[in-house]
């Protein structure tokens, strides 16, 4: 599969992951658990997809950065459920969350 295919899924699952954040913060439904699962899986499957076409499976520490930060978006939800974060620090959180994760892969490939 082409490399760009794997960037449109990866676009796909961010938007479908902050999608369910923002139905998890308005109202809790099972609708946001499955968009938030869904954008999670999408984005580590098009993820490692990416890795494999671009790099040759050869890991870098900026891809090590960005799977802890998957995995600190994946736990938000749980904070964001019952609670523990709202408002306005959820959505600090989320989008220092989602910046930190822009700036990792930019900075890791050098384009900054």
């Amino acid at each position: 599969m082409p490399a760009y295919i794997y960037n449109i899924i990866h676009i796909i699952g961010l938007i479908m992951l902050f999608m369910g954040f923002a139905y998890g913060m308005k109202q809790w439904s099972k609708g946001a658990a499955i968009a938030h699962g869904t954008g999670l899986l999408l984005l580590l499957i098009s993820g490692f997809g990416l890795i494999a076409k671009k790099y040759g499976n050869q890991f870098q520490t900026w891809m090590f950065v960005k799977l802890a930060i998957w995995l600190a978006l994946g736990g938000a939800l749980v904070l964001i459920k019952r609670k523990k974060v709202t408002g306005i620090a959820a959505w600090i959180m989320l989008l220092t969350l989602g910046g930190a994760a822009a700036w990792t892969v930019y900075h890791g490939i050098g384009l900054l």
